[in-house]
């Protein structure tokens, strides 16, 4: 697993180095301020460096976003890129 936080202040891209990961990779864009994920590519290789883009402006207004990366399994290949939590409030860090 790889968790990247990408604040507003950060432009542009930014290049993971996908060796880390053990296993082909899915990768998916977390949106802070509606908990809503969105899809950036399943099924990677895990070999090289990899260049992600954030997706621009977040339900929030912002550009801040988190770029999660996780091994392609069977089991969450099929699962919906979209998720909502249970809480329909934006999350509200303590």
């Amino acid at each position: 697993l790889l968790v990247a936080y990408i604040p507003p202040a950060q432009t542009g891209s930014i290049t993971v180095d996908m060796a880390a990961m053990g296993g082909r990779v899915r990768a998916r864009w977390f949106d802070p301020t509606s908990g809503d994920y969105l899809g950036a590519g399943n099924g990677l290789a895990n070999t090289g460096q990899r260049v992600f883009t954030p997706p621009g402006i977040n339900s929030g207004g912002q550009t801040d976003w988190v770029l999660v990366l996780d091994l392609a399994t069977l089991r969450n290949r099929n699962r919906p890129l979209r998720w909502r939590p249970l809480s329909s409030e934006p999350f509200k860090p303590r």
